[in-house]
């Protein structure tokens, strides 16, 4: 079980912005240093014909931005995301969250209910790694979100590893999860931490924060630096 820590924990550790052309993608990012002074963000561009070879020098956390249309014009996203995958964490927001679906074996559809601005009630599964955080600090498992989508996922994925986490009041899916990797999950969101309508943000602030901080300590314990030996990293995956 993921426990609450402490903010600034003085382990530097650098995180990769993929960024989608999203008008949201700087208030995201400020949102990412506000997790901790020691956090550096890389911002890349999803069509930098660098953008992998500028990853492997040193590999760590990505965070996959929202952004217009869908996976099926991200594909370098999408390539990099599937290598990456429980070798570092992954955390997809809107676009990013339907990325990671969308490697899940997930369809992606058109939602019911689109919604632009709007806040969203969803519900927390017990086996969400947010779910006992909320219930620690509100006594719920329900998140308030600010959600501006007009696709959803759909369907089942197609491997275990993968779960849905939380719905909204019309069913539609809000959050996945793959913990197959303990230290480097991939949590997909639909909704956008960031927002000032997300007033469960602290939540999802310390959930997030956890799964970095254990990430880089388990780094700097393994090594002189908190990276990832690319070598090591491949070897693994396959």
């Amino acid at each position: 079980m993921l426990i609450i820590v402490e903010w600034h924990s003085n382990l530097f550790m650098r995180i990769f912005y993929i960024d989608h052309y999203d008008s949201f993608s700087f208030n995201l990012i400020d949102w990412i240093y506000s997790l901790d002074s020691q956090l550096e963000v890389k911002r890349i561009a999803f069509d930098c014909p660098s953008l992998e070879v500028d990853f492997l020098e040193k590999p760590g956390p990505i965070f996959l931005s929202p952004g217009p249309n869908s996976p099926a014009e991200a594909y370098t996203s999408c390539r990099l995301a599937k290598k990456y995958i429980s070798i570092v964490p992954i955390f997809g927001i809107c676009l990013g969250h339907q990325i990671l679906g969308h490697l899940a074996g997930f369809s992606i559809s058109p939602s019911s209910t689109p919604e632009h601005g709007v806040v969203r009630n969803i519900k927390l599964q017990p086996c969400s790694f947010l779910y006992p955080i909320a219930t620690a600090m509100t006594g719920k498992n329900t998140l308030y979100t600010g959600v501006y989508n007009s696709l959803t996922l759909t369907g089942e994925p197609d491997n275990s590893c993968w779960k849905i986490t939380a719905t909204s009041y019309t069913n539609e899916i809000q959050l996945i999860e793959n913990f197959s990797n303990p230290l480097a999950p991939a949590i997909g969101m639909q909704f956008h931490p960031e927002s000032f309508l997300t007033t469960s943000s602290s939540i999802i602030k310390d959930g997030v924060w956890s799964i970095l901080h254990q990430f880089a300590s388990q780094q700097h314990a393994c090594s002189s630096t908190n990276w990832i030996n690319p070598s090591v990293a491949g070897q693994a995956h396959n």
